[in-house]
This record gives structure tokens, C-alpha cells and sequence, in this order.
């Protein structure tokens, strides 16, 4: 069995971001209203960045996804980066929740935000 793989949502996965957000909110008892997936869909693409998802992948499926929101600071003379990039969502289904991928998730978004010279701040911290 390969291991799980994450990676950053591309522009072009919205339905799939919206679709495991739906996944998400059922999982919390929610009720998904009519039209959500495209209403999300259409939102996460005009916020261009704003709110960063990870997947996590593994046997063949998407096992959960981690959303953040991107705080990006105006500009300042001789200062470039920074910001903050806060978790706002992190979901793994009920049947691989022992496994880890949170952590995994959480590595991905921190790498990312170290490789750009932007603050990590996870949920709990």
C-alpha cells in the first residue's frame, strides 16, 4: 500500500474542495442547503487564494482536507512575506481518523507557510 499523499487543492478542484467541505459539515449533523457545493465552489475561486486547501490522498481515495485562511499583510518598504496562515478546517473521515493524516495535513500547510515566510498558527495553538 503506497502512503497517503497531500498536496495543495488547484483552482480547477473547487467542486472537489466543496465536496469534501459537504463531507465535513455532514459529519458535524449538519444539513446541506440546496446549491451549497456550487455556491462554495464559486466563493473558495473568487477569494483567489485567500483560503489554501490540503488533501490528503490515500488508497485511491481523499480522506480529508485542511482548510486555512491566508492574512496577508499590506506592504511595507524593505519587508516582503509574512502574514499568517490560520487553520480554520481540518477534517479526516470517521474510518481513517486514528491514522494520522491530521498530522500530516497540518506538516503540509506548516511547510507551505515556512517556505514562504508566512506564520503558521494551527488550530489548537
Amino acid at each position: 500500500m503506497a502512503p497517503p499523499r497531500y498536496r495543495s487543492a488547484r483552482r480547477d478542484e473547487s467542486l472537489l474542495v466543496a465536496a469534501l467541505t459537504m463531507q465535513a459539515a455532514r459529519a458535524e449533523g449538519r444539513t446541506i442547503p440546496e446549491k451549497f457545493m456550487d455556491r462554495f465552489a464559486e466563493t473558495w475561486l473568487a477569494l483567489d487564494g485567500q483560503h489554501p486547501v490540503w488533501i490528503c490522498e490515500f488508497d485511491g481515495e481523499h480522506v480529508g482536507f485542511l482548510q486555512a485562511a491566508r492574512i496577508r499583510p499590506l506592504p511595507w518598504p524593505g519587508v516582503s512575506g509574512g502574514g499568517e496562515l490560520r487553520e480554520e478546517r481540518l477534517f479526516v473521515r470517521a474510518e481513517h481518523a486514528a491514522q494520522g493524516f491530521d498530522v500530516g495535513l497540518r506538516a503540509a500547510a506548516a511547510a507551505w507557510s515556512a517556505s514562504r515566510g508566512v506564520r503558521w498558527v494551527p488550530a489548537d495553538g
